[in-house]
């Protein structure tokens, strides 16, 4: 499943989880692992996710996939979109940067469980829903950005 919205994007996948090509996004994303592991090569180092965790990546980050062994779920958000709500809750004035650590975090956990509604909501609804998601999930990257001086 991949679904498009004006400030960014979902996938979630169950297929195509092995090795990938070398990716430079102009997007954040997120890569949240709900189950099993995954392994992320970037040019300094890799990056194991084991059940539950999740990483940030900046617009940007040199990255390549090298495996998920059973389910991935990435949100691509604009890098406007991200600036404008941290903005309105007067998180920071610029992007932010994140450091290539692994977290756990209870919004990602819950937020993904809710994937069983997706296939039973008409599409007025998922399109609601995917816009409500993507604000939700800059929660998280809000409170994980280094603050500003």
């Amino acid at each position: 499943m991949i679904e498009e919205h004006a400030n960014g994007l979902l996938l979630n996948r169950t297929t195509m989880l092995g090795e990938r090509n070398w990716r430079d996004d102009d997007t954040y994303k997120l890569v949240f692992s709900p189950k099993g592991h995954a392994i992320y090569q970037f040019p300094q180092q890799k990056v194991e996710l084991s059940q539950g965790e999740a990483i940030f990546l900046n617009p940007h980050d040199l990255h390549k996939q090298l495996h998920h062994s059973t389910e991935k779920w990435i949100v691509e958000l604009r890098p406007g979109f991200v600036t404008e709500l941290a903005q309105e809750v007067g998180k920071y004035t610029a992007d932010p940067m994140f450091a290539l650590v692994t977290c756990k975090h209870p919004i990602i956990h819950q937020w993904s469980t809710t994937r069983f509604y997706w296939g039973m909501a008409t599409e007025s609804e998922q399109t609601m829903w995917l816009e409500n998601s993507l604000i939700q999930q800059t929660s998280p990257m809000r409170e994980m950005a280094p603050p500003q001086k």
